[in-house]
């Protein structure tokens, strides 16, 4: 077990650790949170910056707006549609001390209302591209409704996810970062990529 791990969840009052299989099927991945030594780097480059509203999706025990709202201040909703970990966020969140920065939602990714504000996304593989297709159609409804930056951030990203992403006009990839020196890795999923929206043309 890493000790950074153990002692990052116990800072934050919360238990996130470890991984689980057994919700999985073909269009959802395993409970796996994003590792704090790779949330560590993000923050090194800057890709937490003047974000107000972050939505984690796939949010599994809430790690993510944990960690944003105890060192950044930034308002995040996890999504979760499977309902252990769901409950299991909540019981982090009773335990956690900024509760009025974190909130989650027990619903499918693809019905999630995309807020006005929301103006970053945060993805680790957590479901199947077709998913990922819908929930990006949905952010980019919001976009459109109400233009504004928005910021993507992947994590472990598969080959089919990154062509889906190069291939939407709205969107272009503004950073990428390899992870694989934290953990003796070759795995070259291992990185992050930022997305940003273009501005959008006024044609008024």
């Amino acid at each position: 077990m890493n000790f950074n791990e153990i002692l990052q969840d116990k800072r934050l009052g919360i238990q996130t650790i470890g991984r689980d299989d057994t919700h999985a099927d073909e269009h959802h991945s395993p409970y796996e949170p994003t590792p704090y030594c790779v949330l560590d780097r993000m923050a090194e480059n800057n890709v937490f910056d003047h974000i107000s509203h972050l939505i984690d999706f796939g949010c599994g025990k809430g790690r993510v707006g944990f960690y944003l709202a105890e060192k950044y201040g930034i308002r995040t909703t996890g999504i979760e549609v499977e309902n252990v970990f769901y409950k299991a966020a909540v019981k982090n969140l009773s335990r956690f001390g900024r509760k009025a920065l974190v909130r989650f939602e027990n619903c499918p990714a693809e019905t999630c209302r995309i807020p006005a504000d929301a103006d970053a996304f945060f993805f680790f593989r957590p479901f199947s591209e077709i998913i990922l297709r819908r929930v990006m159609h949905n952010i980019l409804g919001s976009y459109y409704e109400y233009p504004r930056l928005m910021r993507f951030i992947f994590y472990y990203i598969n080959a089919s996810y990154a062509s889906y992403l190069e291939n939407i006009n709205e969107v272009s990839s503004v950073l990428e970062k390899d992870c694989r020196d934290l953990f003796q890795s070759k795995d070259q999923k291992d990185k992050f990529i930022v997305y940003e929206t273009k501005p959008l043309l006024n044609n008024t």
